[in-house]
């Protein structure tokens, strides 16, 4: 069937297919027509959702929504698969459950890494090369040359950014650095899903792991019930005693 012709003759037996994509065509519409709709009604209410409205098992949703730029202001703990539906469950059973997200800091307290121009300069260098390359302008001299510019300038923001510097050193870095004073507060968490650090004298204990004798999932040795479905928690370290 050819494209953009709005009737056939009858002869051609296109009737039907023309029929269905002209209705193809309203559902379409409708659907844009309502996410308009949608659209204009969300921005005059005020948010309702919440930062967890589908009561999430990852880490991800425990913070603000829209997130904030650091994501976590320390390095989450993890305990579990699942691990805020453990923290929400723990937190209910303690009888004062999670309604608010992780409370938001400074900032300027974290440890962030220093904007950056040579993520720009390699987009640059892409767009010239695969211009140069897809781009028929008919004399070879200007053809060839354009796509060997672009690469070049692409290879070059690679190497830069993989040589820049994390952070932009400041004049008092090294002063502070003798001192102890202006520490970061707050470590760096670039990443939602990490093992936080535990005090040495408790790493042996948390070496254990217990195993749910229900549903058969790892979790810490602080559990004497799986969160998951409530059966009893048991150590494979310790020998099974009989009643």
């Amino acid at each position: 069937m050819p494209r953009r012709i709005y009737t056939y003759a009858s002869e051609f037996g296109w009737d039907g297919l023309n029929m269905l994509a002209s209705l193809g065509y309203l559902v379409l519409f409708v659907g844009t027509l309502l996410f308009m709709v949608n659209l204009l009604i969300s921005l005059r209410k005020e948010p309702d959702a919440g930062h967890d409205p589908w009561d999430a098992p990852g880490l991800e949703w425990s913070i603000a929504s829209p997130p904030p730029t650091y994501n976590f202001a320390t390095i989450p703990q993890v305990e579990g698969l699942d691990q805020y539906w453990i923290e929400k469950r723990r937190a209910e059973a303690e009888g004062h459950p999670i309604t608010e997200p992780e409370a938001p800091v400074d900032p300027s307290t974290i440890h962030m890494p220093s904007p950056s121009y040579w993520p720009l300069v390699t987009a640059i260098g892409v767009l010239i090369l695969g211009a140069g390359m897809l781009v028929d302008t008919g004399w070879d001299y200007i053809r060839f040359p354009i796509p060997f510019i672009g690469g070049l300038i692409c290879f070059i923001g690679i190497v830069a950014w993989a040589n820049e510097p994390p952070a932009k050193e400041h004049a008092g870095d090294d002063h502070h650095a003798e001192t102890g004073h202006g520490a970061e507060p707050h470590a760096m968490a670039a990443a939602p899903v990490a093992v936080a650090e535990r005090p040495a004298g408790a790493a042996a204990a948390h070496s254990v792991r217990l195993i749910c004798s229900n549903c058969g999932n790892q979790l810490s040795t602080s559990f004497r019930f799986c969160p998951y479905c409530g059966g009893a928690v048991e150590n494979p370290a310790e020998p099974h005693q009989e009643g």
